[in-house]
């Protein structure tokens, strides 16, 4: 919000001017506002890790709708953006993994008899 300074048109990162950031200038800032935030490995992060970033927080989302998040992303098939996911693959993510830990909930709760 303080980037935007009230804007409500416009380029969302652009310069003094008005005109839009070129591609060098948005890695610049991209890994400047990364190191102010913190955030580890900083040097190494750019536009592309950022949308990456993005579309995995977003399909973690509960209800999330991958054709809102394909739009977004501006890809032309689902299976591109699933493949954006960071997450994928992850066991505390897989409906198995839900299935197995319930299953073993159960097998380890004590019995009502």
């Amino acid at each position: 919000m303080t980037h935007l300074d009230g804007r409500r048109e416009g380029f969302l990162f652009q310069t003094a001017s008005g005109k839009p950031l070129d591609e060098p200038q948005v890695w610049r800032l991209v890994r400047s506002l990364a190191k102010r935030a913190g955030l580890p490995q900083a040097d190494s992060i750019h536009p592309h890790v950022v949308k990456h970033n993005a579309i995995t927080h977003a399909l973690a989302r509960p209800g999330a709708r991958v054709d809102k998040i394909q739009d977004w992303a501006d890809h032309q098939d689902a299976r591109t953006t699933s493949r954006y996911n960071r997450r994928r693959g992850l066991l505390d993510d897989s409906p198995g993994y839900d299935l197995g830990s319930d299953l073993a909930g159960a097998l380890t709760a004590p019995s009502g008899k």
